[in-house]
């Protein structure tokens, strides 16, 4: 369960620049079908100019030590997107923030049909601790199929995603099945406040 208690979204007047801000609170935090923490609070936010977007996440636990602060860059054309992701993770000293290997460097390709809300990602670490047990590089990748639609206002959505080799980020040793997702999610505007609850 995640609840947005708080999103905004403007444009300035003067350039093509949108931005957007969010909070919430969440019972768990599952990314990729991995349980990464328990109940916690999160943030988020976004830039957008033209066809170029910023997007900040943010997450801490509240019963445990897990903090999370990611950045992700992206360009978006016409049927895909491509982006470049900073994730940061710690789960003992959150201090830690300019250690340069509690971070890891990931792209993604995202493609999107124009006729059908499905799209197709693919995503590859490039650095960071992403090494098997004999010290070689895995560049560890994550394949994911999503169908998003609507009935009655209701966002509905539906993903699979896959590894289709070792994986250390993912925890798997082979190529497996690490995601089957169903997600229910609607938005309650009040006044000029806009809840999301999913």
């Amino acid at each position: 369960l995640y609840v947005l208690v708080g999103k905004s979204y403007a444009q300035s007047e003067i350039t093509e620049i949108k931005y957007g801000v969010g909070a919430g609170i969440s019972n768990s935090y599952i990314w990729r079908g991995l349980k990464w923490g328990g109940i916690g609070s999160q943030i988020s936010g976004n830039i957008n100019y033209c066809n170029f977007n910023l997007e900040l996440f943010g997450r801490t636990s509240f019963y445990d030590n897990y903090r999370e602060l990611d950045f992700i860059f992206s360009y978006k054309g016409k049927s895909f997107s491509i982006s470049l992701g900073d994730y940061w993770s710690k789960d003992d000293d959150p201090n830690k923030y300019f250690t340069l290997k509690n971070h890891l460097l990931e792209t993604e390709i995202l493609y999107v049909n124009n006729y059908i809300p499905l799209t197709l990602s693919w995503n590859t670490v490039l650095f960071g601790e992403d090494f098997s047990s004999k010290g070689k590089r895995l560049f560890s990748s994550y394949l994911e199929l999503c169908y998003q639609f609507t009935i009655s206002k209701f966002n509905m959505e539906c993903s699979l995603g896959i590894t289709p080799w070792e994986n250390s980020i993912l925890e798997t040793e082979k190529f497996g099945l690490t995601n089957l997702k169903g997600s229910i999610n609607k938005e309650i505007t009040i006044s000029n406040l806009c809840m999301s609850i999913g």
